[in-house]
């Protein structure tokens, strides 16, 4: 595939336990993983894993291998990761895939309708801003946030001169984004130091100059503008036309007409 010029494979790897790849008829082993990611990586080939969590037959031990596979498949290539983006979903039932012919699927009629599994919808959703926030802690470990973005793992992505700058700051928003969810989440506050380092990560790469004191007091001017405009509109029903309101529309009334 390199030597024909392919540069960029998705992988759907959904899990990182045997017994869960059996389940799902994968026809992989856990074993060709690591050789895989080698050669993607001596190739040249950029690779997007997705992964599921919650199929039926999941547990904590599973969900480890998981979460251990994302937090290390790149550790042998930190500078330049053959994995830079993953997708993570909560199982959905499907009436094509044949799992939902197990007997515990047999009465699920939506998607996520399913309860009766170790692990329901509302589980495998806790345990996927888990992953997310473990991965991000991994400084080489694939960002989850690009794809989320709707960037994904473009073609020629991985062979840019910028790849490593642009995955590091793609890593540093998503480092920023997951301390503030797990402060939220379990009190956990967020590293100062951290993110002072992440800041500065994210705002060397932008190319955009400081904005002058000037165009930053009428950028907020407009914006406190907005605000009150809306709270007027808001409130027509009951208050009638606000003087601010009024006041723009004469201003338009008067520099139409005169």
């Amino acid at each position: 595939m390199g030597r024909t010029g392919v540069k960029m494979v998705f992988i759907g790897q959904e899990s990182a336990d045997q017994r869960m790849l059996n389940a799902m008829r994968k026809g992989t082993r856990v074993e060709h993983i690591v050789p895989a990611v080698e050669a993607l990586a001596k190739n040249g080939i950029a690779a997007n894993m997705s992964f599921i969590h919650g199929f039926p037959g999941e547990d904590q031990a599973s969900l480890e291998a998981t979460r251990k596979l994302l937090c290390t498949v790149n550790e042998r290539f930190p500078n330049h990761p053959p994995v830079p983006v993953y997708a993570l979903v909560a199982f959905s039932r499907s009436d094509l895939a044949s799992v939902s012919q197990w007997e515990s699927m047999k009465n699920v009629r939506e998607n996520y309708g399913y309860q009766s599994e170790p692990f329901t919808p509302e589980h495998a959703a806790a345990e996927m801003l888990e992953t997310h926030i473990r991965v991000s802690k991994v400084p080489h470990a694939p960002s989850f946030i690009r794809a989320q973005l709707g960037i994904g793992c473009e073609v020629g992505w991985a062979e840019s001169p910028l790849f490593e700058e642009s995955f590091r700051w793609f890593k540093a928003v998503e480092r920023g984004v997951m301390s503030f969810l797990e402060q939220d989440l379990t009190g956990t506050k967020a590293d100062d130091r951290e993110l002072a380092t992440l800041k500065e990560i994210v705002l060397r790469a932008l190319p955009y100059p400081a904005e002058p004191f000037a165009a930053r007091v009428v950028r907020r001017g407009k914006r406190t503008l907005l605000a009150r405009l809306q709270s007027e509109w808001r409130g027509e029903v009951e208050r009638g036309v606000g003087l601010l309101t009024r006041g723009l529309i004469g201003g338009l009334a008067f520099r139409a007409t005169g």
